[in-house]
């Protein structure tokens, strides 16, 4: 967004106050035009919309009503081979139990079918393609409302999310979802930016916020990726953080966003 920052705004809405004196410095904007509105974009996950248990189990073929479901967040354009995080994934899931399907949540922009020719016909694995629209000559892309309900379905109920540190590490604190984040390069898998190396994204700025949190276990090597996986499928312990890291984050509570966002526009 910062190409367009230049553009004389009559106001500019931003996620918290850091932001704001981020943007303050940068590009000398008067204050009195900046007001933090939080980010209408998380507002939906605090809406109660949601499958059924029964019609969700039988779409992402849930075997049992015990099944330890993993949400695995794909980070497809920023890496290559990411079939190897799944590998090992599973592989470290097998140490504990059979019984657990990971649902890998494509990034709506990967048009490949890379990972659904890897894990075709795994009975673990389910993979789960957007629902967006996409108009190349305009250059809008958007997600369709029946996406929306299964994204938030999708973490709502699973037990544990795994990804690369990233922003859907806030979608899970808004429900309340433990974090596994991967900090550790694997062979033959190829990093395409932060320095070709994974651990740039839990170093990122951004993301330091996330480091203290108690409900995010960062794993820097296999053993702690198992150990954490080995943790959390025995462990049905209640989290604190979750509302802190979304106030510090976000600085308005989801479900006030969208107002916050309205009267903003409207003013």
């Amino acid at each position: 967004a910062q190409i367009r920052i230049s553009y004389p705004y009559f106001q500019i809405g931003v996620w918290n106050n850091r932001m704001k004196k981020k943007l303050v410095e940068k590009f000398n904007i008067d204050p009195m035009k900046i007001f933090v509105t939080g980010c209408s974009h998380f507002s939906y996950l605090k809406v109660s919309q949601k499958i059924e248990k029964s019609e969700f189990d039988k779409l992402f073929k849930i075997d049992s009503e015990n099944q330890f479901v993993v949400f695995y967040s794909s980070a497809g354009l920023i890496i290559e081979n990411e079939f190897l995080i799944i590998d090992l994934l599973k592989k470290n899931l097998m140490k504990i139990s059979s019984n657990f399907k990971i649902i890998i949540r494509k990034n709506p922009m990967d048009n490949t079918n890379s990972l659904e020719k890897k894990f075709l016909n795994d009975k673990n694995i389910f993979i789960n393609v957007p629902k967006w629209e996409f108009d190349y000559i305009n250059g809008i892309n958007y997600a369709n409302y029946e996406d929306l309900i299964e994204y938030r379905s999708i973490l709502y109920y699973s037990n544990i999310c795994v990804n690369i540190p990233s922003t859907v590490s806030l979608d899970c604190a808004i429900l309340k979802k433990p974090v596994i984040n991967l900090c550790f390069d694997i062979d033959n898998m190829n990093v395409l930016n932060n320095n070709k190396k994974i651990i740039g994204f839990w170093n990122a700025p951004f993301y330091k916020s996330f480091h203290n949190m108690d409900f995010i276990f960062p794993s820097f090597n296999e053993k702690e990726l198992s150990d954490n996986l080995y943790l959390l499928f025995n462990n049905s312990s209640k989290f604190d953080d979750y509302e802190k890291l979304i106030k510090k984050i976000l600085s308005y509570q989801p479900s006030n966003m969208n107002s916050k966002s309205v009267n903003f526009i409207l003013n």
